[in-house]
């Protein structure tokens, strides 16, 4: 599976941060961001605990899906909170990019 396509900027792989409320859980995404494409795998990230550390990711099956999710998404509110879209990418590939700037 490709998840990033450089030479066209496209991505699969998308990072949902910061402002999940407590009680969304993994099928809450699939149900959400279904509604733009086929979603092969939404995971929420938690502790050790089982508390959500309030980010997560969702892959689709195809890049187009993906920027639709984004553009469709960003700046919507759910339970009150607003979610943050992007790329998921590693934490070398941000540090090369803020480096640019």
């Amino acid at each position: 599976m490709t998840i990033v396509e450089h030479s066209r900027g496209q991505y699969q792989l998308l990072f949902i941060a910061d402002r999940q409320s407590e009680s969304t859980t993994d099928d809450d995404l699939n149900k959400t961001f279904g509604e733009y494409g086929t979603v092969t795998s939404a995971v929420l990230m938690r502790d050790t605990e089982g508390n959500s550390k309030c980010f997560g990711f969702v892959n689709f099956k195809n890049a187009g899906d993906a920027a639709k999710a984004v553009d469709g998404l960003t700046g919507q509110k759910f339970d009150d909170k607003e979610w943050y879209l992007g790329k998921a990418q590693k934490k070398i590939e941000t540090e090369h990019e803020l480096a640019k700037d």
